[in-house]
């Protein structure tokens, strides 16, 4: 079966009969590459979501067809990408580890993602008809303030070592 990205996966996986044995293996730069969608936000949609079972790395031009950019110098430059690959991923996660114990950005985390509120459970259960029963204050959704600006300040600083 061919799902073009990974909410179109998502989007299946919540209408399935056993939606817990499923998940995705997101195509990093193919397929979310070839929509010019972002492969972060698919990744992070797909960690929410409880269903990032694997991550497919690839070498791929974006805008274009699946074709894994096939033009590498042998065996050696499949290593070397490989390697670069898995170092990326080693550094990402050793900053995401750092991310994840700043306070600062704990507490404003907290404070815009309200678990609680009936939208981000329906949102979270990636369910069509938890959502579709899900009664939202839209006059109180639209005129919360949140601090996005602060929070993305914060993040950048962490980012660049600030």
């Amino acid at each position: 079966m061919f799902l073009a990205t990974t909410r179109h996966a998502l989007a299946l996986i919540g209408r399935l009969e056993d939606p817990d044995f499923w998940g995705v293996n997101p195509e990093i730069l193919q397929h979310e590459g070839m929509t010019n969608l972002s492969a972060i936000n698919a990744i992070a949609m797909a960690i929410n979501a409880g269903k990032l079972y694997f991550i497919h790395l690839g070498n791929q031009k974006p805008g274009q067809f699946d074709n894994d950019n096939p033009v590498m110098t042998g065996m050696d430059g499949v290593k070397e990408f490989i390697r670069h690959n898995v170092e990326s991923y080693r550094l990402a996660e050793k900053k995401a580890d750092q991310l994840a114990e700043n306070s600062v950005l704990n507490k404003l985390v907290s404070e815009i993602c309200d678990k609680q509120s009936p939208l981000a459970r329906a949102l979270e259960s990636y369910d069509f008809d938890t959502r579709k029963k899900t009664k939202i204050d839209y006059n109180k959704l639209n005129t919360t303030p949140l601090k996005i600006a602060q929070l993305d300040y914060e993040i950048n600083k962490a980012l660049l070592g600030l």
